[in-house]
């Protein structure tokens, strides 16, 4: 099934809320292991680093599972054209999914409640849909579908760390997966937020 989830959410960087930018990024690294918000935008020469976020929700299945993928895709945030339109090259360094429960917010709420996985996964893109699936992936953080939880993944290796035009759609790399079954059908669980930290190169504007 490939190389998964070779750096958890307790990685350097981890979920800490400080998220501090703890080196300097070289032209030609091909790991990132740093935070995915730092504290700041960090411009070293021609490259630009900066986070990117955007945020949907998540609901079960007909079936009552909550099966969910995000992968390193940024171009549906709300800043990419305009950053796009000044670079003529990016890549992710990484990006978290944070997840928050309606009901932790909503007290009245009454769902079906389960464990929720979340699992890194450098290999493919396949969603996960049974329990069983969980059990291959070394990176998995676990708690409930009521609980809000996080997990972080960073690029790691040549393939991912390679730049790619912002003028042609890149095919997400590395991705974050979420399972929880026995939920109630077709509900919405909660929302997520999906912050991607992106580094451009050349001036293209």
């Amino acid at each position: 099934m490939g190389r998964k989830g070779k750096k958890s959410s307790s990685a350097k960087g981890g979920n800490s809320e400080h998220w501090i930018l703890k080196r300097e990024l070289a032209p030609i690294s091909a790991t990132y292991s740093g935070p995915i918000v730092p504290k700041a935008s960090a411009r070293q020469e021609s490259l630009y680093t900066i986070v990117l976020k955007q945020a949907g929700t998540v609901s079960s299945t007909a079936g009552g599972i909550i099966s969910q993928v995000f992968g390193s895709y940024p171009l549906n945030t709300t800043s990419w054209s305009s950053f796009a339109a000044c670079f003529d090259e990016y890549r992710v360094l990484g990006y978290r999914v944070r997840y928050f429960p309606r009901n932790r917010y909503d007290p009245g709420l009454t769902q079906s409640q389960s464990a929720l996985y979340m699992v890194a996964d450098h290999s493919g893109n396949s969603a996960i849909t049974t329990l069983a699936q969980v059990a291959g992936y070394e990176s998995t953080t676990i708690k409930g579908t009521g609980d809000p939880m996080s997990k972080s993944i960073w690029m790691d290796g040549a393939d991912e760390s390679v730049f790619t035009n912002t003028a042609n759609a890149n095919t997400p790399q590395i991705y974050i997966k979420m399972f929880a079954d026995a939920l109630a059908v077709s509900s919405v669980y909660g929302e997520y937020l999906q912050e991607f930290l992106v580094q451009f190169k050349g001036h293209g504007q």
